[in-house]
């Protein structure tokens, strides 16, 4: 409000310069400086909104990323603790199964090594 007073006050000392005889109705230029104040901040601060939306949207996909990131990362050595368990307790029971296993869960672990960029893989 204060800007807009000054804006009004300044653009009457210039008017009256330039031509002393000219009379302005306060009320009305006032008001048309309010008005087009209102304007200028509405189409800033719409501005900014979607700016701020934006942002908001991108740090909401960035932390999506690492929570599955993250999740990957706690995956794969449950996996693989569980698979040596596995192991063990075949080797005692049958060798010729723990070599196949072995072998299994060397191509697994070579799959999983070769996809672990891509978000998805076919089954």
């Amino acid at each position: 409000m204060a800007v807009a007073f000054a804006v009004y006050r300044l653009f009457l000392v210039i008017l009256h310069v330039f031509n002393p005889d000219i009379r302005l109705n306060w009320d009305e230029a006032f008001a048309n400086v309010i008005l087009i104040l209102f304007i200028v901040e509405t189409i800033y601060f719409s501005y900014n909104y979607r700016v701020t939306v934006k942002q908001v949207e991108v740090a909401r996909s960035e932390a999506l990323q690492y929570k599955y990131n993250v999740l990957k990362t706690q995956v794969n050595p449950h996996f693989l603790f569980n698979s040596l368990n596995i192991l063990s307790s075949l080797v005692s029971i049958d060798v010729r199964k723990s070599e196949e296993f072995i072998e299994a869960l060397s191509g697994m672990y070579r799959y999983v090594i070769d996809s672990q960029d891509r978000n998805s893989v076919p089954l």
